[in-house]
């Protein structure tokens, strides 16, 4: 049997204590009202607009979710990566159940919804985090064959 790197041991009990952080960020974001979410994305949108100023405030605000799942997406594919399996379809599901209970959650907050546009929103983070993340791994395999070919 082969021995395990210690640093994919560290790995693989620190990604998914990250993983769960992140769920957790992006969970208690949507615990806040209205109007402190609108102020958070206020700053971030006045630091856009000084590089892009058609830039809106709905825009950033969407940007961010495709952003936070999309960092989701990418954790999630390297758990199960790390667990030694193919990945499909776990981490999307994941992600997508992750997306519906953030926007179940909102509907239980002062000034907030929740809504179906955003869950594709995110679903679409998920997926590009996703993406990403089974590129980069494809690509580590094909430079890893071409070391080997070349020794």
């Amino acid at each position: 049997m082969e021995k395990k790197k210690p640093g994919k041991r560290l790995l693989q009990r620190l990604l998914p204590a990250l993983t769960l952080v992140w769920i957790g960020f992006i969970l208690t974001r949507s615990l806040q009202p209205a109007t402190e979410s609108k102020a958070e994305s206020g700053w971030v949108l006045g630091l856009l607009q000084q590089v892009f100023p058609a830039i809106t405030d709905h825009i950033v605000r969407k940007l961010a979710h495709v952003t936070e799942f999309a960092v989701l997406g990418l954790l999630l594919t390297g758990d199960f990566l790390l667990l030694g399996g193919r990945a499909l379809p776990w981490p999307p599901v994941c992600g997508l159940l992750t997306a519906v209970l953030d926007e179940l959650t909102q509907r239980f907050v002062p000034g907030r919804s929740g809504e179906l546009r955003d869950v594709l929103i995110d679903g679409c983070g998920v997926l590009l985090g996703c993406l990403a993340a089974w590129a980069v791994r494809r690509l580590r395999g094909i430079q890893k064959r071409k070391k080997e070919r070349s020794r």
